[in-house]
């Protein structure tokens, strides 16, 4: 009996870390995602200013 129930508590470490390792992995996606697409839309802009100045 004790040996399933520190074979559950290991399973349910196991389940835990996944969830939060592919909920960080989501969230680091999408703040990568929205930092490249800021950088995009600031380069786009400043490329803009110097064709208007120029």
């Amino acid at each position: 009996m004790k040996q399933s129930t520190e074979f559950g508590k290991g399973m349910i470490a196991i389940v835990v870390a996944t969830i939060i390792g592919a909920s960080t992995a989501i969230l680091l996606d999408s703040v990568i995602t929205q930092t490249g697409t800021a950088l995009m839309v600031l380069r786009q802009d400043h490329v803009n200013k110097v064709l208007l100045e120029s």
